[in-house]
């Protein structure tokens, strides 16, 4: 976990000028921790060369750390968790996308890396029969307590976040802003509800405001936080048909729910269906099948999870949720060489807790 000091320096290297997650990983990765970066003089911050001047002068003069000092007092007086990437407390499927955030911001009682997680999606104007659609599907799928993942807008998220709280299941809202504020406000109270029963999650801080600009990165944690992604109810264009983008392309299963042919607030959902980059759901036993998923056997699942070595544990992180990833994915993304991973895979594999698959794909068995 962070001690104060780093936590001081997350948040300022995130609100450095011309950062970026992206950049901020790398940079994350190539000094090994915060406080290197922060202890680094002009030679060593020079080799990054990638993070630019501004950035680098940033790091130098510290100017960010009255900022991220007042961040901080934030976040601690409201109790929110700061979540790091590379952490052990940073979200497992988010380690899986190429552009994940560098530092969250999360308050709630849910935990983030549950067994299974369904992000739920569509459009702020839903018909009577998109509503329907979305309380009885959900209803269909509660024996198998996924997190119900969406963005607390009006229409289709609000009704997800409502139905999974009417259900007892945990269900957490990605914000387009800082935890200052709820929007839209007229949700207040659902979002008071979630704390209890999931939680809310930014990449933004407190002073960021619900800029437009800030949806389409929200949009992509909603996808990354997702075995599957639905789709209830959408048109052509907007935010819900970014997230599908974003979750097809961190190869998450994408599903749809059809509407006639000249329903507006389906010909997204009809569109996905007739690429093919979507499945047409319409029961919750299909997402179910589709996604193999069975009742929770409880003593099995914990009993795996205790037995691993560190780094079993970092390959299974991975493959969490029944993510497929072919073998040169887990080399890039593991600190170890071919020789070390063939042999990790095979004891995994021979032990029944992965499943080797043709083309050199992985998933948990």
């Amino acid at each position: 976990m962070l001690d104060e000091k780093e936590k001081l320096w997350a948040i300022a290297l995130q609100q450095s000028p011309q950062m970026g997650a992206i950049r901020a990983r790398r940079l994350l990765r190539d000094f090994g921790s915060i406080q290197a970066i922060y202890e680094a003089d002009a030679v060593a911050l020079a080799q990054a060369s990638y993070i630019g001047k501004t950035a680098m002068r940033h790091i130098l003069s510290r100017e960010g750390l009255e900022m991220a000092k007042r961040e901080l007092d934030f976040v601690e007086k409201k109790g929110i968790e700061l979540l790091l990437f590379g952490q052990s407390n940073y979200p497992r499927r988010l380690l899986q996308i190429e552009d994940a955030p560098f530092l969250l911001y999360y308050k709630g009682s849910a935990p983030l890396d549950q067994l299974r997680t369904l992000s739920v999606v569509g459009t702020r104007k839903p018909t009577e029969n998109g509503r329907a659609a979305c309380e009885r599907i959900l209803t269909e799928i509660k024996e198998f307590s996924p997190l119900i993942v969406s963005g607390l807008a009006y229409g289709i998220d609000a009704c997800a976040h409502r139905k999974a709280l009417d259900l007892g299941l945990e269900t957490v809202a990605v914000l387009a802003h800082g935890l200052n504020r709820i929007y839209p406000p007229q949700h207040r109270s659902l979002a008071e509800q979630m704390l209890e029963q999931g939680g809310l999650l930014t990449e933004f801080i407190s002073q960021n405001k619900p800029l437009a600009c800030n949806f389409p990165m929200r949009n992509r944690i909603i996808a990354g936080l997702s075995d599957a992604l639905w789709v209830v109810e959408t048109g052509p264009k907007g935010g819900s048909m970014i997230s599908a983008q974003k979750a097809i392309d961190y190869q998450r299963k994408v599903f749809a729910l059809p509407g006639r042919w000249n329903d507006k607030q389906s010909l997204g959902c009809n569109e996905l269906i007739r690429q093919q980059t979507a499945l047409l759901l319409s029961r919750g036993q299909q997402l179910a099948q589709s996604m193999k998923w069975s009742q929770p056997k409880r003593g099995q699942q914990q009993q795996l999870f205790q037995q691993l070595s560190p780094k079993e544990q970092q390959i299974t992180d991975l493959l969490l949720g029944g993510q497929q990833l072919h073998y040169n994915q887990l080399l890039a993304q593991l600190p170890w060489g071919h020789s070390q991973l063939i042999e990790l895979l095979l004891q995994l594999e021979m032990r029944g807790l992965i499943k080797a698959l043709a083309g050199k794909y992985y998933r948990l068995a």
